[in-house]
């Protein structure tokens, strides 16, 4: 019994300086590289949050860019739409103004062929009236009574107009 006891004393000495020595390899090989290991991993994961924040902060960039840029085109399709309709009004005002001048053009065309045909006609009637009514005149007034009924007629109507 007493060989047991002592057998299992050391036996509980042989375990604990196992756990011992364990402990003490664990502490000076592993413990170290364990440490650098979580040390790395936990700068690699810092690491990552930082490329993170700085991802999402680009990507709330881009997007506030892209807004900015959507704004921009939306104005920009405002003033074009804008434009193109005042150059619409534009061109059809023209349109209008050039009828205008064409109807003008063609009245004033008319009036002055109308006026030319008019003293063409005038020249042309005053070139052969003139003549045949002083030989007209001349026959009707050879007659002396004639002439002078004539001459009565017309100071009769100057009285008539003079009063």
């Amino acid at each position: 019994m007493f060989s047991i006891a002592v057998a299992f004393v050391f036996r509980l000495i042989n375990f604990f300086a196992l756990i011992y020595l364990a402990i003490y390899l664990f502490k000076k090989y592993l413990l170290n590289a364990l440490e650098d290991a979580v040390s790395e991993q936990e700068a690699f994961k810092d690491g990552l949050k930082q490329q993170q924040g700085m991802f999402e902060s680009r990507l709330d960039e881009s997007k506030q860019e892209r807004d900015d840029i959507e704004r921009l085109g939306q104005l920009l399709k405002n003033k074009v739409d804008r434009w193109q309709e005042s150059v619409r009004i534009k061109e059809k005002n023209m349109q209008a103004k050039k009828g205008q001048i064409h109807e003008l053009s063609v009245r004033r065309a008319n009036q002055q062929t109308m006026h030319l045909a008019m003293q063409t006609v005038t020249r042309l009637a005053m070139v052969k009236a003139i003549p045949q009514a002083q030989e007209k005149l001349q026959e009707y007034y050879k007659d002396a009574a004639s002439a002078e009924r004539y001459i009565v007629s017309t100071l009769g109507l100057l009285k008539r107009d003079t009063r």
